[in-house]
């Protein structure tokens, strides 16, 4: 049996999806700056940011 998605529910999914990934970029930026790596740290906050652009891009698409 195949289980079709819908696309309303696909942009739901990808939305859940980035924003955990986001956090676990947060939270893997503050366990850097905790170990003294400060240039990862800043590295992981890059990648959280770029996942804040992905997120809006989707949002957008899902407006349309």
């Amino acid at each position: 049996m195949r289980f079709v998605v819908s696309a309303h529910s696909r942009s739901e999914q990808n939305a859940v999806f980035l924003l955990n990934r986001q956090n676990q970029f947060k939270q893997a930026a503050m366990s850097a700056k905790a170990s003294g790596n400060i240039e990862l740290a800043k590295k992981y906050l890059r990648m959280a940011k770029v996942i804040v652009v992905a997120f809006t891009f989707i949002a957008s698409q899902s407006v349309k």
